[in-house]
């Protein structure tokens, strides 16, 4: 166990943080009995000092730690214990070198070097129980799952019991030292803080490599197989030619919400399907992924005694001549006038028709359908992003990463960005009162993107 230098620190880290607090205690509690001679006075003092650590760990706990957490990450807060006692231990060590530490140098004096006392040792079991505690469990996180309950239960049972026993029998062999008075312990716990804050750097940046090696080695593909997510795929994959319609259909739903890059290999599959009906909703997904379902009702007439029939759209003579004098460019009017019809079928008919535009000039009226209220024209909207778009145009994709709805397009399309798209999404991540949500999906992103770039920005967030 003790063959991995990680494991190593964060027994030190405890062993150091236990024998911190117990030397805060012992020069508290030293002090406290001449503070308070009368028992009844020791008593009543003791019951609101406990009282005020208890109900500050409650605060702690429930308003503080996670905004910590949250917006310093966890080396800063494992930072936060060390620094707070050192300060208060310096504090501590210049009032006893000035005014005096005991009550022959005048009670004044000695209540000043109590109250520092006083306040490392709460400060110090309070962060200690609300803070310290909590964020050292997270530390367990990287080791292998096989060993880390093992390997918890040794250190925080075996290595916290010899930090203390360690801190005992310090206590006592200072205790047997006639040269020995309570102001040496300040000085003591504020050289332990020095230790504690370079443990603390070092641990967290143990937690970071130990992290990374298992998001980059195999074993973390084999923990992802443990919760049953490649399984699950096989099994739906295998039930898209079921002989029940329904069965295989809604296999296909719920693998396009599962991996929406895989859409196309999936909608073949289920073509092949014996059924008419999983045939025919697999003909369906494969017109709309074409642009059939739409763009196919859209035809030219030059005879104008001809009639359109079928409910097909006929383009209008100045269409047809804007589209002659374009050289079969679409044209940023026409565009424009699908873009901005009250029509559901004329906002996905220019959606579709953006895909196969080159004018950069277009890509605005996109940006228009991406936050288009209609659910089948953002969609289309989110495939064609997902091969023209600019800048703009990606932030909106990562915008529709906040709807549920349009969550897994969102992914799919940005993720065949590839790497043009890691910038936007990086600040997207930092978007402030970014949802939590989004950010997760952002950092799924990142990770089917891949490549060197995107994993520097995974470290990083």
């Amino acid at each position: 166990m003790f063959k991995d230098k990680y494991i190593v620190l964060m027994a030190w880290f405890l062993t150091i943080s236990m024998v911190t607090f117990i030397f805060n205690q012992y020069s508290f509690q030293t002090l406290l009995n001449q503070q308070y001679p009368g028992q009844r006075d020791l008593t009543n003092f003791l019951g609101y000092f406990n009282g005020t650590i208890y109900l500050l760990s409650l605060i702690m706990q429930t308003f503080v730690n996670d905004r910590i957490l949250g917006t310093y990450g966890m080396r800063v807060s494992l930072l936060i214990l060390p620094i707070v006692t050192g300060i208060f231990a310096l504090g501590s060590f210049i009032t006893s070198s000035f005014f005096g530490y005991s009550l022959e140098s005048g009670p004044t004096a000695f209540v000043f070097f109590f109250l520092f006392i006083a306040l490392t040792r709460l400060f110090n079991g309070m962060l200690r129980e609300s803070l310290e505690n909590p964020v050292y469990k997270l530390l367990f996180i990287p080791l292998d799952s096989r060993s880390r309950f093992g390997i918890q239960s040794k250190i925080e049972g075996v290595i916290n019991e010899s930090g203390r026993f360690i801190a005992g029998l310090l206590v006592f062999g200072f205790g047997l030292l006639a040269a020995f008075k309570i102001f040496w312990i300040p000085p003591i716990i504020l050289l332990l803080a020095v230790g504690y804050i370079l443990l603390a750097r070092s641990i967290y940046n143990g937690y970071k490599n130990k992290i990374r090696s298992k998001l980059e080695s195999s074993e973390f593909h084999q923990d992802k197989l443990e919760i049953g997510f490649a399984q699950i795929t096989d099994t739906l994959e295998k039930q898209l030619i079921d002989n029940r319609a329904s069965k295989s259909v809604f296999s296909f739903k719920l693998l396009e919400k599962l991996n929406p890059s895989r859409v196309v290999y999936w909608v073949n599959v289920l073509v092949k399907n014996d059924r008419e009906e999983s045939q025919d909703y697999a003909q369906r997904r494969m017109n709309e992924m074409k642009g059939l379902s739409v763009s196919e009702n859209y035809v030219i007439r030059i005879d104008k005694d001809r009639v359109s029939s079928d409910g097909k759209n006929v383009l209008s003579k100045t269409e047809i001549d804007q589209l002659l004098h374009s050289s079969g460019e679409i044209t940023k009017s026409r565009v424009q006038k699908l873009t901005r019809s009250p029509a559901v079928g004329d906002r996905q008919y220019a959606a579709e028709l953006l895909l196969h535009s080159t004018g950069e000039e277009n890509l605005g009226f996109l940006i228009e359908l991406l936050n288009d209220n209609e659910p089948v024209v953002r969609k289309t909207a989110l495939a064609t992003a997902a091969k023209r778009f600019n800048g703009e145009v990606i932030n909106g994709v990562v915008d529709n990463l906040n709807n549920p709805q349009y969550s897994n397009l969102a992914m799919n399309s940005l993720t065949l960005m590839g790497g043009l798209a890691l910038s936007y999404l990086d600040s997207g991540f930092y978007r402030s009162g970014q949802n939590t949500q989004t950010m997760v999906r952002i950092i799924q992103v990142l990770g089917r993107i891949g490549g060197q770039r995107a994993k520097e920005l995974l470290w990083v967030e």
